[in-house]
């Protein structure tokens, strides 16, 4: 598999014609040295809890060397509606340095005591912080969050203005008796985004008060959209089934989706064609395959080959048919092209389908026309009958009149 750029921090270990480790390391070395032993700047706000070295982690708030309002280094939903390009996103994620200290997940050091306080902040919020040795000009790229800049361990570290708290935010994460998954639902119900309800649950704010931990960011995102989505699973299933088949489609920084809506009982299938030079692709492989699928009663093990964007695709295609009150069976396409140069976080995939989900929905005689039809648009020479779980057990139940 694809090395990781923070891995190979720019010795040739990808093969990639273009470092952009190399490139951003450039950009963020000025920053970096800026900052140096102290730092002061506003939060979006955001948080980061790393994952090495579980179940001592390190916990920081992430922030860019600059004061007022700094919400546009942290709003994936607002990247996607103005269309921006990963050179732009880019720039903002590796302006942000992480204040952080090494922590056990079950301990809470009065540093945290901050972090959790920019983490339910409703609008940024300026810290200031000393660290123990100037800050490392390292970049951070993960497979399911967005990059961020250059870190540094924190001696001393305070908040300079007071934190404006939502409301609904100050309530729920005060209920020290209510379950996590009970705490999420709500919030989100209460229109807050998947972004903060992570960053809430990530640093420990959400759940009973014995269970409260940190949670790696990585896993806080999957976590968050898993619980979401098995939600509104339970409630599309009460639905009736849509009566065609719909095809609706949208693209975003060379991330292509095709969501096939099949007649039937609700059942998930992620496919993902990845190009040789795109992100996570296969070195020397010409178009990866990933796939990972669930029938209707859903899946057991974690997705672990699609991995976050899984959970993600789910969610947006669960919320249109809950919103149409229906159900189906749903086929995913992803075609990622070698224009995806850089990781972005499955926030790209979250927000593409539902972008897609928002547009007319195209309908089919069958399922094979609907197939054909996505084929024909793809890059990549993919026999999807070939490739899907979900086709072929549709195929062999017999169950869509779509295919007779």
């Amino acid at each position: 598999m694809a090395i990781s750029c923070s891995t190979c921090k720019g010795r040739g270990f990808c093969g990639a014609k273009r470092c952009i480790y190399l490139d951003r390391i450039s950009a963020v070395a000025p920053i970096a040295k800026k900052v140096s032993t102290s730092f002061f700047g506003s939060s979006p706000p955001s948080v980061f809890v790393g994952r090495i070295g579980y179940p001592n982690v390190f916990a920081g708030a992430l922030a860019p060397a600059e004061q007022g309002d700094t919400a546009l280094f942290d709003n994936p939903s607002l990247w996607a509606g103005k269309q921006m390009s990963i050179q732009d996103i880019l720039a903002y994620r590796t302006s942000l340095v992480n204040s952080r200290l090494r922590t056990n997940i079950k301990k809470k050091p009065k540093f945290l005591e901050s972090i959790q306080e920019i983490a339910m902040a409703k609008k940024s919020v300026e810290f200031e912080a000393h660290y123990e040795k100037p800050v490392s000009m390292g970049l951070g790229f993960f497979t399911t969050s967005a990059p961020i800049g250059p870190s540094g361990s924190i001696s001393t570290m305070a908040l300079t203005e007071n934190v404006r708290v939502a409301r609904k935010v100050d309530s729920i994460v005060s209920d020290i008796h209510a379950q996590a998954k009970t705490s999420v639902i709500e919030l989100f119900d209460k229109s807050l985004s998947e972004n903060s309800i992570m960053k809430l649950f990530s640093v420990g704010l959400l759940g009973r008060k014995t269970d409260r931990k940190l949670v790696p960011t990585r896993w806080s995102i999957t976590a968050i959209d898993d619980t979401l989505g098995k939600n509104i699973i339970d409630e599309i299933k009460a639905h009736d089934i849509i009566d065609s088949v719909q095809i609706l489609k949208a693209n975003y920084n060379g991330n292509y989706f095709w969501i096939i809506l099949l007649p039937n009982v609700w059942s998930y299938e992620l496919i993902e064609l990845g190009h040789e030079g795109a992100v996570w692709s296969d070195k020397g492989t010409k178009v990866c395959v990933t796939k990972d699928f669930e029938n209707y009663f859903g899946r057991k093990k974690y997705a672990s080959i699609t991995a976050g964007g899984y959970y993600a695709a789910r969610i947006g295609v669960l919320e249109y048919l809950n919103k149409i009150k229906k159900q189906a069976s749903v086929l995913i396409v992803r075609e990622i092209l070698p224009d995806y140069f850089a990781p972005l976080g499955v926030w790209v995939v979250r927000e593409t389908v539902r972008k897609a989900m928002n547009a007319k929905p195209v309908v089919y005689e069958s399922a094979k026309h609907a197939v054909l039809a996505t084929q024909k648009e793809m890059k990549a020479q993919k026999d999807i009958f070939h490739e899907s779980v979900l086709l072929k057990k549709s195929f062999s139940q017999k169950m869509l009149s779509s295919f007779a």
